[in-house]
């Protein structure tokens, strides 16, 4: 690797100042400017290490914590379902036509759709934060996950409701 300035700001006035230099990177906890460093994709003059400003730690916002939990929960759910289709064991309220299954169906649909929301606002306050052009990448592929996502789930609502 080659030599940078590492940085650990107290307060977000600190970051600020700091990012004056163009070529500066923000470290917040993610493990992906490693990498990127050793496969010479980055070559800043500074790092920014976020993790010691109490303003920025874990989620404040009570609706994103709620969408995201909601996520990991069904995200659960189907990791749990494919276990046990791995041993034979069918999950029916996943796959039935019943009307259990199909409101099941329609609150995965409303949570899909809450992350849309959640991704269009990583998008926007990331604009309006003048973050890094190659932050573009990550907000796009999340974005495109979810579409992806959404797509697949009310294309099995569909055809849940065309069983019934």
């Amino acid at each position: 690797m080659y030599e940078f300035e590492y940085q650990k700001p107290a307060s977000l006035d600190d970051v600020t100042r700091l990012l004056g230099d163009e070529d500066a990177k923000l470290v917040a906890g993610g493990m992906t400017l490693i990498p990127t460093l050793k496969l010479r994709l980055a070559k800043p003059t500074q790092l920014i290490d976020l993790g010691a400003i109490p303003s920025l730690k874990g989620i404040t916002d009570e609706r994103d914590a709620v969408v995201i939990g909601a996520t990991g929960a069904i995200a659960l759910v189907y990791l749990v379902s494919m276990v046990l289709g791995f041993f034979h064991v069918n999950v029916p309220v996943l796959n039935d036509a019943s009307p259990l299954g199909i409101i099941l169906s329609l609150v995965i649909v409303g949570v899909a759709a809450l992350n849309l929301i959640l991704d269009f606002d990583l998008v926007e306050s990331g604009v309006a934060q003048g973050a890094p052009r190659y932050m573009e990448w990550y907000a796009a592929f999340g974005l495109l996950v979810t579409l992806v996502w959404l797509y697949m789930e009310i294309l099995r609502l569909l055809s849940k409701t065309r069983r019934s």
